[in-house]
């Protein structure tokens, strides 16, 4: 993850070089203090910059940590698996409902 000190502009920074970000956030720690929680979301003006992003800034190491870059996917999709027999999707509270 993220090094817990990096701020908003910092993530800014390093990802600009592929394109003009529309958006970036970087959620906080829940316990009052000013750390992230170790992930940001960044958005792009234009698709391809986020390609590009993502080709480029995997692995890459930022303030002694390593990147793993992915484009974000809805919530509805974040956690859910598709069964390779059946073609149905499974989501997390079904697989825990489940006991799986």
């Amino acid at each position: 993850g993220l090094h817990e000190e990096l701020v908003q502009e910092d993530i800014v920074c390093c990802f600009e070089q592929f394109g003009t970000v529309e958006h970036a956030k970087l959620p906080l720690r829940h316990d009052g203090t000013t750390k992230n929680r170790g992930f940001a979301f960044v958005r792009f003006q234009d698709p391809r910059s986020c390609e590009l992003a993502i080709d480029n800034m995997q692995e890459v190491e930022i303030a002694g940590r390593k990147l793993r870059v992915e484009a974000a996917r809805p919530p509805s999709l974040q956690r859910s698996e598709t069964n390779q027999d059946t073609g149905e999707r499974t989501t997390s509270e079904n697989r825990e409902a489940d006991g799986l």
